[in-house]
């Protein structure tokens, strides 16, 4: 008589206790495999990360007026909507004031209602210069009455540097509802009679200098 307990089943792959082992065998081999592609993948992911600064997050927008809407706006006539001032610290209306290379221009404005600013300055027909806000900084709206110093990007007072010669700075108040440094050409056109624009002119130059 033939048996045909284990020992028969045994003659085909070692029996029960075998086949389980190949199993796992596989198994783990197939979890080895995966392993193995998830340590890939992560090691990209790190790299990656590595490479692009780390993991993304907001950036504060740089903010600056474009340079041919900045000419549009030197160019256009003054005139005034909402009560606003100008001012350069120790000057007196209608006179041109004179500042020496190094020194502080005292500028500051005040606008009577609750508004956005922008402040440009002509650089002696050498440049156009984004005074207020300070370049990588909001318009934001700005409180009704508040006096505004306008300061250099640091925020300490505002000095003369060259080009010499005589400066014309301009205030432009926009309507609460219009942010300057995003402005467009045709939006430009729809609120222009709404602007109140301000002018100062003074003198930059060296010791000794005077207007001309």
């Amino acid at each position: 008589m033939t048996s045909e307990g284990p020992a028969h089943e045994g003659s085909k792959g070692g029996g029960p206790a075998a086949r389980r082992l190949l199993q796992w065998a596989r198994l783990s081999r197939s979890w080895g495999e995966l392993a193995g592609v998830a340590a890939v993948v992560l090691a990209g992911a790190v790299v990656f990360l590595i490479l692009s600064g780390g993991p993304s997050s907001p950036r504060t927008p740089t903010a600056a007026i474009a340079p041919g809407m900045a000419h549009r706006l030197m160019s256009l006539p003054l005139r005034v909507s909402m009560p606003a001032s100008l001012d350069l610290a120790g000057s007196r209306p209608g006179t041109q004031a004179v500042r020496e290379e190094g020194a502080g221009v005292g500028l500051s404005f005040r606008i009577e209602g609750r508004a956005r600013a922008l402040v440009l300055e002509d650089r002696a027909g050498v440049r156009t210069v984004q005074l207020y806000p300070i370049a990588g900084r909001p318009a934001d709206p700005i409180p009704a009455g508040r006096r505004i110093e306008v300061t250099d990007p640091a925020g300490g007072p505002l000095v003369i540097v060259e080009p010499r010669g005589t400066r014309r700075v301009r205030l432009f108040v926009f309507p609460e509802n219009v942010d300057p440094l995003s402005l467009q050409p045709t939006e430009l056109v729809r609120v222009e009679s709404r602007l109140t624009i301000i002018e100062r002119t003074y003198w930059a130059g060296r010791r000794g200098e005077g207007s001309r």
